[in-house]
């Protein structure tokens, strides 16, 4: 083998033109086991000070997450193992009550379809444009399993008070990412708030939009315990009302504990589910 003289008229052997060794000076296989070390050593550190994944999350629910996104790796999935049998009967003897849920898709919003899925239980998505364009996975698994998309305009506003081009682009927006993510374009608008004009209704006409409200809140997202928001729901609930959840709040944990619940002692009751039609 050939050699050449380095710095110091030290030889050492030649490397060939394609070679991909270093030809860096000074790098000894000592250095190269410390430099591994060091990226051992680093990367345990970081995953010790809690570099957010998934196992975190769940473990913290979400609190990593950042606020006003809804990214997949936020996906909540609540354990329901213990939840007590599931009645699947849907019959409408005392009439029909319609479940809607408000200000997602988001990171509670796959559990609370698997409730849904369970119960075999048709319901309502008022979405929030914003994070719908986030999320169109979401906005297509609630197609999936039959549920009815509506809108919640497009960042959570109060609607009544913007000019008319921005409540324009709330409603247009909304309809187009929704349409986008492969959903039937909503015929029905909550605005948040339930912040309504003359204004308000007039455009949302021009988007084939009705407004629609709400006369039973649960309360879920308003700090109330799984028990109470169980009993709130089935104990006011008269035929057709139209119930508010979230599956975009802070509290949505809350929510799909209280889900199951809920359905069950509606039912037990003599109601069905229903969409908003």
């Amino acid at each position: 083998m050939s050699s050449i003289v380095g710095p110091g008229g030290v030889s050492r052997p030649a490397l060939g033109t394609g070679s991909r060794r270093s030809a860096r000076p000074g790098r000894t296989a000592v250095e190269l086991l410390i430099a591994c070390a060091i990226l051992i050593l680093s990367a345990s550190a970081a995953k010790v000070t809690g570099l957010p994944g998934l196992d975190g999350l769940v473990a913290g629910h979400g609190q990593a997450g950042i606020p006003g996104r809804s990214e997949r790796s936020e996906d909540i999935m609540v354990d329901l193992s213990s939840h007590p049998a599931i009645r699947t009967d849907n019959r409408c003897v005392n009439g029909r009550i319609m479940l809607t849920f408000e200000d997602g898709p988001d990171r509670y919003t796959r559990s609370v379809l698997a409730v849904l899925r369970a119960y075999r239980a048709p319901s309502t998505f008022f979405v929030l444009g914003g994070k719908a364009s986030e999320r169109p996975d979401l906005i297509r698994a609630q197609i999936s399993d039959r549920h009815v998309l509506a809108s919640h305009g497009w960042s959570h506003v109060r609607l009544a008070d913007l000019s008319q081009e921005e409540l324009r682009e709330q409603l247009a927006e909304t309809q187009r990412v929704v349409v986008q993510a492969g959903a039937p374009e909503p015929t029905v608008l909550r605005p948040p708030y339930g912040s309504q004009s003359a204004a308000v209704e007039a455009m949302a006409g021009e988007f084939g939009l009705r407004l629609a409200g709400a006369t039973l809140d649960a309360g879920d997202a308003a700090g109330r315990t799984v028990d109470e928001v169980v009993r709130t729901v089935v104990d006011q609930a008269k035929p057709d009302a139209i119930v508010v959840l979230h599956d975009g709040s802070a509290q949505g944990e809350t929510t799909v504990r209280a889900l199951g619940g809920i359905i069950d002692g509606l039912r037990a009751r003599g109601f069905c589910t229903a969409t908003m039609s």
